[in-house]
């Protein structure tokens, strides 16, 4: 597709997903995500607090009642947020009568994310639920994670082994066939290896959950919680621009990607 960084953007033909070479090892990414640098990025970010989650949460029931409403009727539900980071949404799901647990790749956010929930439910790595919690979960979320692994396809495998048969999977995703990242190219602001390393359009998610052996797969668009992009611009743009943020997701170019799938019953 272009040069990007170090590296290039490639295109699988096949299944459409976009990818960045050359890849950076286990070690790499590891080192990457422990650095004080990221944690710091990550603690004054966008994505992070109890509002934010909260803003999430109702997104997510929105679009679960949609797809599957008598998952609500169930009357033990268990959650699993893998990339759960310090557990704000793992919260709010719980007073919404949610039984949760996490799975997140830092040791303190890990550390943050059980003192704030009062119980030991989130772990290190996806593999620690595997022992014990097959056919286990209800619903499966995972929010902006698949762009940062190395294997996405062996993630979303694990997944359908976790989740009961009928369960759901919802996973979010920066969108690559968004109108953002359609008219910026390479300047677009998700190109970021590497911590993202994979970037998704709905063709190629609704390719990656299929071939993890899920099924009714549903995939859409939606817009950004903050939009920090138009914070500059002069008052009437701002109202212009905004105004095409809540028109783009109609047409399946908003700057997010969704897909809700289930397991075989």
């Amino acid at each position: 597709m272009f040069s990007l960084g170090a590296g290039s953007l490639f295109r699988c033909r096949m299944c459409d997903t976009a990818f960045y070479s050359p890849r950076p090892t286990a070690c790499e990414l590891s080192d990457f995500y422990a650095s004080q640098t990221y944690r710091d990025d990550y603690k004054s970010g966008d994505m992070v607090g109890e509002e934010f989650a909260g803003n999430r949460y109702c997104q997510f029931a929105q679009a679960l009642r949609q797809y599957d409403e008598d998952i609500f009727n169930e009357n033990s539900r268990r959650l699993l947020d893998i990339g759960c980071g310090t557990g704000d949404f793992l919260k709010i799901a719980r007073q919404n009568d949610w039984q949760v647990a996490g799975v997140e790749v830092s040791q303190d956010a890990v550390l943050e994310a059980n003192k704030k929930l009062e119980r030991d439910c989130v772990s290190l790595e996806l593999a620690d639920q595997l022992q014990g919690n097959r056919n286990a979960y209800s619903v499966i979320t995972s929010y902006h994670v698949i762009e940062h692994l190395l294997a996405p396809l062996a993630m979303l495998k694990q997944a359908h082994e976790l989740l009961k048969p009928g369960g759901i999977i919802f996973i979010e995703t920066p969108n690559i066939g968004g109108l953002g990242a359609r008219l910026l190219g390479e300047r677009w602001s998700q190109l970021k290896p590497v911590e993202h390393i994979n970037y998704f359009n709905r063709r190629s998610l609704f390719f990656a959950l299929r071939e993890a052996g899920f099924v009714d797969i549903t995939t859409m668009t939606i817009r950004p919680q903050k939009i920090q992009s138009v914070a500059n611009f002069p008052q009437i743009v701002q109202g212009i621009m905004l105004a095409a943020y809540e028109i783009v997701p109609k047409l399946n170019l908003g700057a997010s990607l969704q897909g809700i799938a289930t397991k075989p019953r």
